[in-house]
């Protein structure tokens, strides 16, 4: 049998297929809401280190014997998502010990049972190392969008496996060496959330008028308003942008807080001329008029990620009604977690002629409206809360569309005060910024040093 590397000598190479004694996908379920003896776990549920059964569903009651005994969860089942880009390659162990429900899988993930002479631990962290996760590509297959890890493939993966006491050994040196950089990575996500709590607190003293002085002899925001309608009138009469819905005025039941003087409460449609982007199709493939795309993944909460920047193929007339401009607010439509749904960032204009996916949102802000203070109160707490009773949530995807950004409400002040908010935002929070980049590489440090101990407790070098 061929070696991925050279191991101590009463070790030895196998297949998976050679040292397990169950290896099965799960199947597709019927959920039910009502209670159910048995619980589906999900891709949702796996994360590394624990499984999360906050996602799990129950099944429906006439399902239930449909699943033989085989096929149900038993303490020390490793957990294996086998489809869908993000997810795929995520595994657990199952330590569930619950006498009274009965867990099983669905058709995204696989049960991995080992025998006697492997022990789950073992094999998880195995799965973890570089050796599988930096090489994952080589175990999948399908096309980007529907890949794949099949039972065949893992089957047929290596292990390099000692005598089960030094798997046991190798597990504990393991457990210790990650507890130690556990608790300075816990001591690390203490820090990080008192600085997204004074973040907040700057957010909130913005959107109240409570950051900075206001100034009688600034023209108040009713004015800005009517620039703002203005200037939309025009767009539409010269064909550059399509007539708005109209929206419905709000009402007093709607408002949070009171405002101060010369800040008037607004729908973002109102200060914004909002679009979606272009849906990527075989069409769309990069040919003779490509340019650069940005998708999902390019849109962080504050942030872009400019890294990986595919191309699309455009038609006729849609680099002008598609392309970015400089303080273009962009929003992320959809996403299976609350947390990150309607990610916005602004558009930096560091790449030329670039347009944005259809689950993109863009929110062109008019009369040089501060796009600094507008993403303030988007991702403030008053922010995040409308924007959560906004979205809809379908088979858990939480979802926003262009009418629901359109009628976002938020508390918009003089011209001159937003530009004096949004440069004491930039003074306050550019050092809070500074801190999260570091600590953020210092948890990524955590990781490789991590994957570092993995390496060499499988080349047989850590005890």
């Amino acid at each position: 049998m061929s070696q991925l590397f050279v191991i101590p000598k009463d070790w030895s190479w196998k297949k998976l297929s050679e040292t397990t004694q169950y290896v099965q996908r799960g199947k597709s379920p019927k959920y039910s809401d009502q209670d159910s003896e048995m619980i589906v776990i999900n891709q949702k549920c796996i994360r590394w280190h624990s499984l999360n059964i906050t996602y799990a569903r129950n099944i429906a009651t006439e399902q239930v014997s449909g699943w033989n005994e085989e096929r149900i969860l038993k303490k020390g089942d490793l957990l294996w998502n086998s489809t869908g880009t993000g997810t795929i390659g995520r595994a657990c162990i199952f330590w569930e010990a619950n006498t009274v429900k009965k867990y099983v899988v669905d058709s995204h993930v696989t049960i991995v049972r080992t025998d006697d002479k492997l022990l789950p631990e073992f094999l998880f962290y195995w799965i973890y190392s570089p050796f599988i996760q930096n090489n994952f590509d080589a175990l999948q297959a399908g096309s980007t969008n529907q890949v794949e890890l099949s039972r065949k493939a893992i089957l047929e993966t290596l292990i390099p496996i000692p005598p089960i006491d030094i798997q046991t050994k190798i597990i504990e040196k393991i457990h210790f060496l990650f507890s130690e950089i556990n608790i300075g990575i816990e001591q690390l996500n203490r820090v990080k959330v008192k600085l997204a709590s004074y973040k907040q607190s700057v957010l909130n003293a913005a959107i109240h008028g409570k950051l900075v002085y206001q100034d009688q002899n600034d023209e108040p925001a009713s004015g800005l308003l009517g620039k703002a309608k203005y200037e939309k009138e025009i767009l539409i009469s010269m064909g550059k942008i399509k007539k708005q819905k109209k929206l419905l005025p709000i009402n007093k039941d709607e408002i949070s807080f009171n405002l101060p003087d010369g800040w008037d409460w607004v729908r973002l449609q109102d200060i914004a001329i909002i679009q979606g982007g272009i849906q990527k199709q075989p069409k769309r493939s990069p040919r003779n008029n490509s340019y650069p795309f940005l998708r999902v993944a390019n849109v962080l909460k504050g942030n872009l990620n400019l890294v990986d920047i595919h191309q699309v193929e455009l038609f006729e007339g849609e680099l002008e009604r598609f392309q970015l401009e400089t303080g273009d607010l962009l929003i992320v439509e959809g996403n299976g977690s609350p947390n990150e749904i309607g990610r916005m960032a602004i558009w930096d204009g560091s790449i030329q002629n670039c347009v944005h996916q259809n689950h993109i949102i863009r929110a062109r802000l008019t009369c040089n409206i501060s796009p600094v203070f507008i993403e303030s109160c988007w991702n403030s707490l008053y922010g995040r809360e409308q924007l959560l009773k906004m979205a809809g949530s379908t088979s858990g995807l939480y979802t926003l569309s262009v009418s629901k950004i359109s009628a976002f409400m938020l508390p918009l002040p003089p011209l001159r005060e937003q530009q004096r908010i949004a440069n004491r935002i930039v003074d306050l929070l550019d050092n809070q910024k500074l801190c999260f980049n570091h600590l953020n590489k210092i948890f990524m440090n955590g990781h490789i040093l991590k994957q570092s101990i993995l390496k060499k407790a499988f080349e047989g070098h850590i005890l």
